[in-house]
């Protein structure tokens, strides 16, 4: 019973014999900017790993501006505000590689300053399963 105690307390549901942390894959706008004018600025996007990573949110306009960022990781999102579908997760070096044919089909840019390969990891085995 202990064993199983750890599991729900860590919330993690096992499918097909895979573990996969609630949330995984979901983003979700900050309840704490929800009325101020930050609200939009800034998205939610679990990792596969479960954690919580916030990103500054950029138009799909500025994906030049996005690729010379250093140190990023990137989701591609699509879809308007209340329905976010994230189609690709990359790095500025990878963005800057693929230029205006991937920017036409994202609405917006999400970016994680700060973030190493493993954070990229984490998001694109969350984002893009």
């Amino acid at each position: 019973m202990i064993g199983a105690q750890a599991v729900k307390r860590q919330d993690v549901h096992i499918s097909k014999g895979i573990a996969e942390r609630k949330g995984a894959g979901r983003g979700c706008s900050l309840a704490s900017l929800a009325h101020s004018r930050l609200n939009g600025a800034f998205y939610a996007w679990h990792g596969l790993s479960g954690r919580r990573y916030v990103l500054s949110v950029f138009a799909g306009s500025d994906w030049a501006l996005v690729s010379e960022f250093e140190g990023v990781a990137i989701v591609g999102v699509a879809g308007e505000e209340t329905a976010r579908r994230p189609i690709c997760v990359l790095s500025a070096r990878q963005l800057r590689a693929l230029g205006p044919s991937l920017s036409r089909a994202a609405n917006e840019w999400h970016v994680l300053f700060c973030a190493d390969e493993s954070a990229l990891k984490d998001l694109a085995g969350s984002l893009m399963n």
